[in-house]
């Protein structure tokens, strides 16, 4: 009995002993400090950047349709003037199309105008008959009454009367349903014309502004892709280069933002004005951007970033926060007081932040996790003050 009381003793000392020591292993062990934010959720702007200055504007000329090339009138270091022709297609059957649409506008104009003469023809013939029957029931019903003609006379009379009427009813309406019908038919010609003389001015290329040729891209008895670039002197654009498959994603009207390399920092919302074709042996596309009051003086470097893409919804984190290891991306986030270590997959990214999946919305992450963190590792919390 007193060796099993023994026995119990030394067994609750020893649990005793291992959880002071335990207690006081947590007590002793220090937590790191760190900055923490939240995985949000929201609308990821997708952006490309692109990097460029201020300079001259450059026009980008190109034929609007298909064809084949017929003449290229200027090279490259030419002076051109406003309206001067620079080059023009082969419109050998855009002349043919035009001579054809002028002819049929022609003959549905006549046509229109002997159908109508023919209908009120007609329409003038069925007026003098409708007189003169309704002359004459007038006539039958003073001999009926004066027993010179019978019943079966005078509605013989009205029925031609009313037959009459009938017929110049619809006559009238055939006129106006006719009348509509060639109009209808008149226009469709005068579009056809209009089209046709439209192609034929798009045959021709012609400076919209003076400046100096830079790019020619259009050759002789070749497809009509190719351009021709003018570069107006004195006239301040925005230009930036991208990467071509960044590049590849710029539309006109897409917002942009610009960072200008300048003391204090400036940045300007504009749009995209201009996408550039890639010039021959480059590895980039530039684009213009759209005036905007504020810009700094000529020469001055800026950052661009254009939204090419709205994520709708996405859970966004700050670009500082992923951990790459082992060609995987991570984020370290926190539970019951230390780290823990949580793989993510990239769905995109702009220069400061983030789309991801793998991760909640509301989760608390690691703004800027420190290098040797570890997993398990006790942490202090401080509210990232950047974020």
């Amino acid at each position: 009995m007193k060796r099993r009381w023994l026995s119990a003793l030394l067994l609750i000392t020893g649990l005793t002993v291992a959880i002071v020591a335990a207690l006081l292993f947590l007590m002793l062990e220090s937590p790191r400090t760190v900055y923490v934010t939240t995985a949000a959720t929201k609308d990821f702007p997708v952006e490309v950047v692109g990097f460029g200055q201020t300079g001259a504007r450059r026009l980008v000329l190109g034929f609007p349709r298909g064809g084949i090339v017929a003449e290229v009138l200027v090279q490259p270091g030419d002076r051109v003037e406003k309206g001067q022709l620079l080059a023009r297609l082969d419109d050998t059957e855009l002349r043919k199309r035009l001579e054809i649409a002028k002819n049929r506008l022609e003959l549905a104009r006549s046509s229109a105008k002997q159908s109508e003469d023919r209908l009120r023809n007609q329409i003038s013939m069925l007026e003098s008959s409708l007189k003169k029957a309704r002359k004459e029931l007038e006539l039958k019903r003073k001999l009926l009454e004066a027993g010179a003609a019978s019943a079966a006379e005078v509605e013989r009379a009205r029925d031609r009367v009313e037959q009459l009427e009938r017929q110049l009813e619809s006559a009238r309406r055939s006129l106006e349903n006719d009348r509509i019908s060639r109009q209808a038919q008149i226009e469709a010609r005068e579009r056809e014309l209009e089209a046709a003389q439209k192609a034929l001015e798009d045959a021709r290329l012609v400076a919209p502004a003076a400046g100096v040729v830079e790019t020619v891209t259009l050759e002789p008895g070749r497809s009509a892709d190719g351009v021709i670039v003018i570069r107006q002197p004195g006239a301040a654009v925005l230009e930036a280069r991208f990467s071509v498959v960044d590049g590849s994603r710029l539309r006109i009207g897409q917002k942009a933002r610009l960072q200008f390399e300048v003391w204090p920092p400036l940045e300007l919302e504009t749009t995209v004005a201009q996408v550039l074709p890639q010039e021959p042996g480059t590895e980039w596309i530039s684009a213009q951007f759209a005036e905007v009051a504020g810009v700094p003086e000529n020469d001055a470097q800026f950052k661009a970033l254009v939204t090419v893409e709205i994520l709708p919804q996405a859970v966004v984190v700050p670009e500082l926060a992923i951990v790459e290891k082992e060609g995987k991306n991570f984020v370290w986030t926190v539970r019951h007081g230390r780290a823990r270590l949580v793989e993510v997959r990239i769905i995109a990214k702009n220069p400061e932040e983030v789309a991801v999946t793998g991760l909640r919305a509301g989760t608390v992450i690691l703004s800027r996790p420190p290098s040797d963190l570890e997993e398990g590792e006790r942490l202090r919390l401080i509210e990232d003050p950047d974020e």
